[in-house]
């Protein structure tokens, strides 16, 4: 017998015994008549029945009723002891004592319903602790650490502070736009793809979206932002096949990049070096790491898929609790002599240059190819006749020329006639905020 780890998040709690990973199985619930269809088998007919489908009930756990709701089914709670009794089952007979991680968002009400459920599942929990705080427990010594994470239905930032031990400061929600919303973004961009190149609509039937989506988050993980990548429907016996650019991909992110920029910039904006922890759950995000790598002061790290549990076993004996009484454990001890090195550090600015190659504008991404020429109306396009700046490109940096005196700021501050851009800085005309962020290689350098 052995522990038990149930990692906690709507994207899939991983459950794991000893170093172990065992079972993967998303937040999704599907009520198909009297059968419940929950985890993968959810995720799977979740386009198919989409009426019945509901996958906010980890993000939301509460006992607030259910507007489809039943007799058996009557809140989200009902759906999230339906699914944790069911991963309890699979493991019951390998583990004697069982560890909680939690997302930074939960609070004392939704702990006491996961604990509450946990009891009448019969799992026996020994200690309780934060997901962000184990999964940068064993990272490189840096006073201030950044957690950033995506779910379901938001991205979160958690802020830790490492003295003599790490300690969580504040779980903040960046975005209420989380993994799934993105996820169907792409899903639609393919579509249109398929749509344009072989006059096929893949969301045209209730089957082929699925398969779509089925194969969608795996595709994604591997995709290269610097080139084309291909996407493969198998149905039946044909294989429908589509080539999608890196910057398709990244129309989808364009409206949560600023405001992750923006929350991490006003933590990072010291002297001292922040690190940056980046959840292993953002792989394949488009030009997102070439972009926070240009951040001031701030290094990165790409956390590995199992640096929560990796983190618990670590610290098992700071987190497991005596007796009947639980802590809610935000704070581990810090030995700076045991700490291993990052896994994979994403290279910083004073390594190698990095060149904005697109402004974000809403849900716009526009790659700086030609000159574009902005007002503070820029609803009127990129090709203004009187504007109030021009961007563009000379060799591979990027520059601004100001042609007024209504005010054009970069980070805040005024800019007079000409100044050189880099990723990360935003440009504000009259009310309109303007992100610039690099996909590298995107001209082909």
């Amino acid at each position: 017998m052995s522990l038990g780890i149930f990692d906690i998040s709507d994207t899939g709690i991983q459950v794991s015994v000893g170093d172990n990973p065992v079972i993967l199985s998303p937040g999704y619930a599907v009520l198909d008549g009297d059968n419940l269809l929950l985890g993968d088998e959810a995720i799977r007919n979740a386009r198919l029945l989409p009426r019945w489908t509901n996958n906010r009930f980890w993000d939301q756990l509460n006992l607030d009723p259910l507007a489809n709701g039943s007799e058996r089914i009557r809140h989200h709670a009902d759906l999230a002891f339906a699914h944790l009794d069911e991963l309890w089952h699979d493991v019951k007979n390998q583990v004697d004592e069982v560890i909680l991680s939690v997302p930074g968002s939960y609070d004392k009400q939704k702990l006491g319903l996961l604990l509450g459920m946990t009891k009448e599942c019969g799992i026996p929990v020994r200690g309780v602790v934060d997901a962000a705080t184990a999964a940068v427990s064993e990272q490189q010594p840096y006073r201030c650490v950044l957690h950033l994470d995506v779910q379901l239905h938001r991205i979160v930032l958690t802020e830790l502070e490492r003295g003599i031990q790490l300690r969580r400061i504040e779980n903040t929600t960046v975005t209420e736009i989380g993994l799934y919303t993105l996820m169907d973004r792409w899903a639609h961009t393919i579509a249109q793809q398929f749509i344009h190149t072989n006059r096929f609509d893949p969301m045209h039937q209730a089957e082929s979206e699925q398969v779509l989506f089925d194969h969608l988050a795996k595709w994604i993980e591997n995709c290269n932002a610097n080139s084309s990548n291909t996407f493969e429907l198998p149905l039946g016996d044909i294989t429908h096949s589509v080539s999608i650019s890196g910057d398709q991909l990244l129309k989808a992110c364009t409206e949560i990049y600023p405001q992750i920029v923006q929350q991490l910039r006003t933590r990072t904006a010291g002297e001292e070096r922040v690190q940056l922890c980046i959840s292993h759950r953002f792989r394949g995000f488009p030009g997102l790491l070439d972009s926070l790598a240009l951040l001031d002061n701030c290094d990165i790290v790409l956390l590995e898929q199992h640096a929560v549990s990796k983190g618990i076993l670590k610290h098992l004996t700071d987190i497991r609790s005596e007796g009947d009484s639980l802590t809610h454990i935000t704070t581990l001890p810090s030995d700076e002599r045991t700490l291993s090195r990052p896994l994979s550090v994403v290279p910083a600015a004073a390594t190698e240059t990095m060149y904005a190659t697109h402004i974000l504008h809403g849900n716009r991404a526009l790659p700086i190819d030609d000159a574009l020429k902005l007002d503070s109306h820029f609803s009127d396009g990129v090709d203004v006749d009187e504007p109030q700046c021009t961007i563009y490109r000379r060799d591979r940096a990027v520059f601004l020329d100001n042609h007024s005196s209504a005010g054009t700021l970069i980070n805040g501050e005024a800019v007079k006639v000409q100044t050189e851009l880099k990723p990360g800085d935003e440009i504000q005309l009259g009310t309109e905020k303007l992100i610039l962020i690099s996909v590298e290689n995107s001209h082909g350098s």
